[in-house]
């Protein structure tokens, strides 16, 4: 059956990884810092996501929403470029743009973003860290929160908080009180530089350059 194709699929690729090799980043849903926007910016914002307008053809316009990544890699252990990144981008559906608009008037309290996040990245020795699509549906849903607060000064600060809906499949690191993502990345084997002529001669070392961290976040 398709699926029993899909399960092999996917038992066949987390083969050629050892336990060594897969980092579980566990994301703070709190953002780092302030969400500053002025004003008109604000409400050119909130026009965009509401608007109606048609492109060229007749069709709706597309609002999009991009996420993405980045993993730092040790280029000590042989990786080709010490950062590797990637991205997910995608249209915003009519009723989660509504959702958004009334979160930014203060009128709802979160929104749902559906297949935002990739659960499972690929983080090889070169520069792109890819979504992982063999383990089967790899995004998963967010919510975003917009915190309000006065200062000392009476003045609103406004600040992102962003949550995974399910926890991964390894649920054991996974605490409900805490908000965040549970991202797991496979790091994969390389040669070491002084090591790597030996490659040649078909004798291959790797190293599983296993010490990749997702930036701001904290790996375990």
């Amino acid at each position: 059956s398709g699926d029993e194709a899909k399960t092999n699929m996917a038992i066949q690729w987390l083969e050629t990884y050892f336990a060594d090799d897969l980092i579980i980043a566990e994301l703070k849903g709190s953002s780092n810092s302030l969400w500053t926007i002025s004003p008109p910016s604000r409400l050119n914002l909130i026009e965009m996501l509401g608007s109606k307008e048609k492109g060229d053809k007749g069709e709706d316009q597309e609002f999009l929403i991009t996420v993405s990544w980045t993993v730092q890699r040790n280029l000590s252990l042989g990786a080709k470029s010490e950062m590797a990144s990637g991205k997910n981008v995608i249209p915003l559906e009519e009723n989660t743009k509504r959702d958004l608009v009334m979160l930014l008037n203060g009128t709802a309290n979160q929104v749902i973003i559906p297949e935002l996040i990739p659960r499972y990245i690929r983080a090889p020795s070169d520069s792109e860290a890819t979504a992982v699509e063999k383990l089967g549906e790899n995004m998963f849903n967010v919510s975003l929160t917009l915190m309000r607060a006065h200062n000392a000064s009476d003045q609103i600060q406004e600040w992102w908080i962003v949550n995974q809906l399910n926890p991964g499949p390894l649920d054991r690191i996974y605490t409900k009180n805490e908000l965040g993502l549970n991202i797991y990345v496979f790091s994969d084997q390389v040669s070491p530089p002084s090591l790597g002529f030996l490659a040649g001669y078909g004798y291959a070392p790797t190293n599983r350059n296993a010490s990749a961290r997702v930036q701001n976040g904290r790996s375990v």
